[in-house]
């Protein structure tokens, strides 16, 4: 039986009469709302031990949580949608996976104790920026040395101005471009990733975010910088025209008819029970699979990610591609 308990934050605060869009994804337990595990995670994951402690702040329905559970790393996932816990909650349990489950609002939650690893994907965008620094800080002096911190922020412009969707989410303008770049610049950086990313959800059609990543590890500890970057370049690029022909759900085969096999790939692989594609299998309905494999796809600038077989995203870099090995 999965050691599962949950903790009920009383100043969560969301408003009753605004379900932010990800909550009927949630809610529905036949689908997986946002995929499968982060390439990033899975790269982290290489110098992280089996009984490491992670903290993953605004986890949704738990992909990276339950990929990285499934690994024996003492997770503690965190995040304000009752939804998305219960449906993390039922997969660990069925799954035998062991982890931690909080229901709080991370505008006021208080971290305990020390983490390897801590990371929030596409939530810090939802603090205020007082919140968001007072946190960050926290999360800093709460990461042991040597151990790493991973975000992903969403930072809209005039090409690719803030959708609906988001604004109704309740997303705040909280981070200039660079700017979380800026409050690491005394830790080791090990990613710092800036593209366009276009993917979907289980009743969202096709949508962009413009994505600023890091990946930064706390000075001191035995790993330090074993994570090396490798710069990714490939002679085979493609038009922007081919780019934006490629739609969510085409097989390996329909990619090389449309804009032919890549040059460059990286693979991770997931084993065990993982959060699968966040594409609706009316023939397969539920949010899991035996085994999750993404891959990056190279064609100069513009990366497709193909997940078990089928596209599940597509991406324009602005800065090089990078590959991440562990020396």
């Amino acid at each position: 039986m999965a050691n599962v308990n949950v903790k009920v934050n009383i100043n969560v605060s969301l408003d009753p009469h605004v379900q932010p869009f990800w909550e009927k994804g949630y809610q529905d337990l036949s689908v997986s709302c946002m995929g499968g595990p982060s390439f990033e995670v899975a790269e982290v994951a290489t110098l992280l031990s089996p009984k490491s402690k992670v903290l993953d702040l605004g986890c949704g329905e738990g992909r990276n949580a339950l990929y990285l559970a499934s690994l024996g790393c003492q997770v503690t996932a965190v995040d304000r949608s009752e939804a998305g816990i219960r449906k993390l909650q039922m997969i660990a349990r069925n799954s035998g996976i062991q982890l931690k489950t909080i229901v709080a609002d991370i505008n006021s939650f208080n971290i305990e104790g020390e983490f390897d690893c801590i990371m929030a994907h596409g939530v810090l965008n939802y603090l205020d920026k007082p919140l968001s620094r007072k946190l960050i800080s926290q999360i800093k002096l709460k990461t042991r040395a040597g151990g790493f911190n991973i975000f992903t922020l969403y930072i809209y412009n005039e090409e690719f101005p803030c959708t609906n969707e988001m604004k109704t989410s309740h997303y705040r303008n909280s981070f200039l471009p660079n700017e979380l770049h800026l409050l690491y610049e005394d830790w080791h950086e090990v990613r710092y990733d800036k593209y366009v990313k276009w993917d979907s959800h289980p009743g969202i059609p096709m949508h962009y975010h413009p994505v600023e990543k890091l990946v930064s590890q706390k000075p001191g500890g035995d790993n330090i910088g074993r994570l090396v970057k490798i710069p990714i370049s490939c002679l085979n690029t493609i038009s922007n025209n081919l780019f934006h022909g490629i739609s969510m759900g085409l097989t390996e085969e329909d990619v090389y008819a449309l804009i032919g096999k890549p040059e460059v790939v990286d693979k991770m692989n997931a084993n065990g029970i993982q959060f699968g594609m966040s594409l609706y299998n009316p023939d397969r309905p539920h949010p899991t699979v035996e085994g999750y494999t993404l891959q990056l796809w190279y064609y100069g600038k513009y990366v497709v990610y193909v997940s078990n077989g089928l596209v599940s995203g597509k991406a324009l870099y602005y800065t090089q591609p990078i590959r991440i090995i562990c020396s």
